[in-house]
């Protein structure tokens, strides 16, 4: 349930924005791995370390059918049991309950391993691999979960 002041007027967040937030907040993740995985790609030159042009369809099919596949199997689920978890907490409910604790834990484990792939010690041309595709993946992915919750009905509780 949301406070209420003096007023009346209640502080929780509605159904319908938390579950456009959480979704919006997804796909904008999903831009920012994209946005990051694009020089490795090959797609803006940089000075980091890139796959050919040889490699780069090989890549981009290797993250569409990773990416739709993760997204439609794993992500679009976890929306949808976001969005049951939401229903459930109420119409109202309080705004910091978007972010459960082991929401935040995961996020920071999910960091801690992309700025590991980034930033370790091993080949680069399997770092462009892996930080190409994979992060491209899971944009994909993110875009995939996060429409699910940007165009799901919204049931009145």
């Amino acid at each position: 349930m949301g406070f209420t002041t003096a007023k009346g007027y209640s502080r929780g967040v509605k159904l319908a924005a938390r579950q456009r937030t959480y979704g919006a907040l997804w796909v904008f993740a999903g831009c920012l791995l994209c946005w990051r995985s694009l020089p490795y790609l090959g797609l803006v030159q940089t000075d980091t370390v890139s796959l050919t042009t040889a490699e780069l369809p090989v890549a981009l099919g290797l993250a569409l059918v990773v990416g739709v596949l993760k997204g439609w199997f794993m992500l679009r689920k976890s929306a949808e049991f976001a969005g049951r978890r939401m229903l459930r907490e109420g119409k109202n409910a309080p705004w910091w309950t978007l972010f459960r604790p082991p929401v935040l834990v995961l996020l920071g484990v999910m960091i801690a391993m992309g700025v590991a792939l980034r930033h370790g010690p091993y080949d680069d041309q399997i770092k462009a691999w892996l930080v190409g595709v994979g992060y491209l993946a899971i944009a994909i992915a993110l875009w995939i979960g996060g429409g699910t919750l940007l165009i799901a009905r919204r049931p009145t509780p």
